[in-house]
């Protein structure tokens, strides 16, 4: 059974890598960035193709928008690079972050954080004339997720949603102060994994600055997302500050 399913799961991670077409979704055409940083780069991971794992990274962070160092929900490249979905979900600035972290744990290539890349540009999809290392790219990212904690914690606001891509909140204003506890236990191990990663780098102070949100995070989960020690599903931030758990 394993053998036969397997075969399907190598071949859909492979349409979306060469098509590009979504995993599921084969009248498409674009790369999702949750998706592509997802099956098709563990791949190759898997099967040592490290330059082709590469590929997919530095083509990803140069989609990164200069204006807001996000992503978006996907993105079509080529002759078809003006079609693109600028808005994205709570969750999808993590993905790039986590699929670097496993490339560096993986083939210890450091070098790439060096590489200079642009950005996208809103609202023209075009290539920014700024270019920034990828290690830049990065920390501009972290600090997009740290500005986007709910007031005086270290959990993320739900924003436009999380993986669920049905479950959005009836009054569009919960989002400011919604929290998806997916979202929070992704971010906790998204910056442990980079923490380790620059740790081998050498990068001491980006490594400390992720332990240290980290250790916000886990605390607030723990304090906010934890009742009667089962995890929430998600949580939501009243006027007085108290958050409840949902």
């Amino acid at each position: 059974k394993f053998n036969d399913i397997f075969y399907w799961y190598l071949h859909n991670a492979m349409v979306h890598f060469t098509t590009p077409h979504g995993l599921e979704q084969y009248s498409g055409a674009a790369w999702g960035v949750r998706d592509v940083c997802q099956g098709p780069l563990e791949l190759l991971l898997a099967t040592q193709h490290h330059t082709e794992a590469k590929t997919i990274l530095l083509t990803v962070f140069a989609q990164q928008y200069e204006e807001t160092a996000d992503w978006p929900q996907w993105f079509m490249f080529d002759r078809f690079a003006n079609i693109q979905h600028p808005e994205s979900h709570g969750d999808i600035i993590l993905w790039p972050l986590k699929a670097l972290a496993m490339y560096l744990e993986t083939s210890n290539d450091f070098s790439i954080l060096d590489i200079e890349l642009p950005y996208t540009e809103i609202p023209t999809f075009d290539r920014s004339p700024t270019r920034s290392t990828l290690l830049r790219h990065v920390q501009r990212a972290i600090d997009t997720i740290a500005s986007r904690f709910i007031p005086g914690t270290a959990l993320s606001a739900y924003g436009a949603g999380d993986w669920d891509d049905t479950l959005q909140p009836a009054q569009s204003a919960m989002r400011e102060h919604m929290v998806s506890t997916w979202t929070v236990a992704l971010t906790f191990q998204v910056f442990q994994q980079l923490a380790t990663a620059f740790r081998q780098a050498g990068l001491h102070a980006d490594e400390q600055r992720l332990l240290q949100l980290g250790r916000r995070i886990k605390a607030d989960f723990n304090q906010h997302l934890l009742p009667d020690e089962v995890v929430s599903g998600f949580g939501y931030r009243h006027a007085d500050g108290w958050i409840e758990p949902i």
